[in-house]
This record gives structure tokens, sequence and C-alpha cells, in this order.
């Protein structure tokens, strides 16, 4: 099964901007937590920054199960990005192409610069790589010093999200990781053959499952909402760990 999925992950780097905030608790603890959260990566992180209707992400169906039409995610609802952001208590960051039609509200929380299609190296793409998105950010990073950066930094985290054995985790759910949806085939897509495309005549060159909750993968590369939940659901212990400390 190693062979078959390693195609499929992504490694992301999320820069967490803290503040001093207040737990509610009888002895009044107070922790330190992620105020902001500024995204670099690829479409397992993209909200939206790709501009119409350049990407599939843009086509029905995606998005049929939030917000239940195309919202430039490539997902049927929900991505990695929006449950990051749920675990840590804060609204998504809006993203950057959609920065100047956001309030100082919304841009409190940080920014997306992720983009569906990007690399780390430089290459023909049109797609802005890693170094591309840092440098729109004002911000530079090292994929090897994170525990330095930790050190180094004063309550902000740097996390790297171990998507891989989440993955392999979940795959080889038989029923015994609570909280964790089993899938009966993960690695079938509820969106099948060339998803969200028609030929010329206007007919679907794709068929739908007739429940995307029942999926892993939406359209073979991408997780379901339900696929990303069932991974946060593995990886939320450790990670709030690791961001949230005393």
């Amino acid at each position: 099964m190693d062979s078959l999925i390693k195609p499929f992950f992504s490694l992301l780097l999320f820069f967490f901007s803290s503040l001093l905030f207040g737990v509610a608790s009888s002895n009044q603890h107070h922790l330190y937590g992620p105020e902001k959260l500024f995204v670099f990566g690829d479409s397992y992180a993209d909200t939206g920054n790709i501009k119409k209707p350049h990407a599939v992400s843009w086509r029905v169906p995606y998005g049929i199960s939030f917000p239940g039409k195309p919202p430039g995610r490539f997902s049927d609802g929900l991505v990695s990005t929006d449950f990051l952001a749920i675990l840590l208590r804060i609204q998504s960051p809006i993203p950057y192409l959609w920065k100047d039609y956001a309030g100082n509200k919304r841009l409190r929380y940080g920014m997306n610069f992720a983009y569906g299609g990007t690399g780390v190296f430089n290459t023909q793409s049109s797609s802005p790589n890693m170094s591309i998105q840092i440098k729109y950010a004002g911000a530079w990073s090292n994929s090897q010093v994170v525990a330095k950066l930790n050190n180094e930094t004063n309550h902000s985290a740097f996390a790297i999200i171990d998507f891989y054995n989440a993955f392999l985790t979940i795959f080889k759910n038989k029923g015994e990781n609570p909280g964790s949806t089993r899938f009966e085939t993960p690695l079938k897509p509820c969106c099948e053959g060339s998803c969200a495309n028609v030929d010329e005549k206007g007919e679907k060159k794709y068929s739908l499952c007739d429940d995307p909750k029942s999926a892993f993968f939406w359209d073979g590369l991408h997780p379901t909402q339900q696929g990303w939940e069932s991974v946060y659901s593995v990886l939320g212990k450790t990670l709030t760990a690791s961001l949230i400390k005393p």
C-alpha cells in the first residue's frame, strides 16, 4: 500500500504567531496559543488562491458538501487549512488573492498563501512555488531548522505536519482507532474520471459516489472533507500539544 499512496502527500510548513490568552478553568491557567495562521503549500491547503475559472476547484461538483458551490478548494468541502484553524479555534485565514476584499477583522487571523499545483523548486509551472509564496509573505524560511526556530522565537511555533503517517493510520484502520472514520475502500475516490470536466456536448466526464462522507479521497488526489476531518482526528492531540504551550 505504501507504494500506492506516497504520491498523494505534500509537506506543508505552517507558521503560528501567538499571543497570551486565558483558558477558563478552576485554576485559571494561562496558555500560549496561536492567534494567526500563515499558510504556505499546495492544493492540500489552498482555500481559493487560483483565479476563476483556471482550476477545477471553481467548477461543479467541487464544494458540494461545503459551502454548496465551488469555493476554490480542491475538495467537496473543507480542506487541511480549515481543519487546522478549527483545531486552533481561530477562523480560517483569508486567501492572499482575496486580501483586498477582506475587512481588517478577517485579516487579523493571518493569510493563506498556498496555491494549488505549486512545488518547492523553480519550474516552468505558472504556479507560485514555496519561495515565491514566502516572498509574498515578506518572510523567509528553512523545509530543516524547525527546532531551532522554535527555540529562537518568543511564544511562536513552527510545526511540520506528518500527513503521510496520518493517512496510513486511517487506511489501516480496522475500527480500533477511536474518533476516526473507517473507510471501506480508502483509495477509491468519490469523484471518478475527469472530475468537474465535461465534453463538447456538455456531458459529464466523471461520476460521483452517493455519499462523499463514505470516501476518503475526493478526486483521486485530494481528500474529501470527511477525509480531512479524519486526518485531524489522528493528528489532533499531538498537534495541539506542540502548538499550545503552558
